[in-house]
């Protein structure tokens, strides 16, 4: 699976850059460094990956995960500095959603709140209404949940709906409606 990291450089010398280390998922396309575009500057990089330099932007094709290391030699005739940028290519991690239908806040310690489980989101927001379209409870916490109250009063049994927005770890966005319900 190749995919085509772009690494953009311009505007500051190499040597104030000093050694970088970022980590990106298989899905990334797009990174930026800046580096001045009017000093001489040599470029090498691991034999596992291809380079190519096109007007100072740097084009790598990498085929895997794993670590590959970018260097930089500065050079003009007083001296000759060089920097490393580490690139860690890592497996992005799928963004999951679990969104209960039913909860019972009967404090049995057991499904005793209503929420949302996730991993991986990179936000996160949950609101619960009546069935008149009155807003109960919302959260931006994923941790949060309802635990079946309104202004202090228990919530009567009946079916309830929630709106969830969320955003998974490729920054998409995502809107979940349904309805859930409450016994006890």
């Amino acid at each position: 699976m190749k995919k085509l990291l772009t690494i953009l450089l311009f505007i500051l010398p190499i040597f104030s850059i000093g050694q970088q280390i970022v980590s990106l998922c298989t899905e990334s396309l797009l990174k930026e460094y800046f580096v001045n575009p009017y000093t001489n500057i040599a470029w090498t990089i691991n034999p596992e990956i291809s380079m190519n330099v096109d007007n100072n932007i740097v084009y790598i094709t990498y085929s895997d995960i794993g670590t590959y290391v970018l260097t930089a030699t500065y050079f003009n005739e007083a001296c000759e500095h060089s920097d490393k940028i580490i690139i860690d290519v890592i497996q992005c991690l799928e963004t999951m959603l679990y969104i209960p239908t039913s909860f019972t806040p009967n404090y049995d310690e057991v499904n005793d709140y209503f929420g949302a489980y996730g991993l991986n989101l990179n936000s996160f927001n949950m609101r619960i209404y009546n069935r008149w379209g009155e807003l109960l409870f919302e959260s931006n916490d994923l941790n949060n949940r309802w635990d079946g109250y309104y202004f202090g009063h228990p919530s009567q049994i009946d079916v309830y709906t929630y709106v969830i927005i969320y955003q998974d770890n490729k920054n998409r966005f995502f809107q979940e409606t349904s309805t859930f319900t409450l016994t006890r």
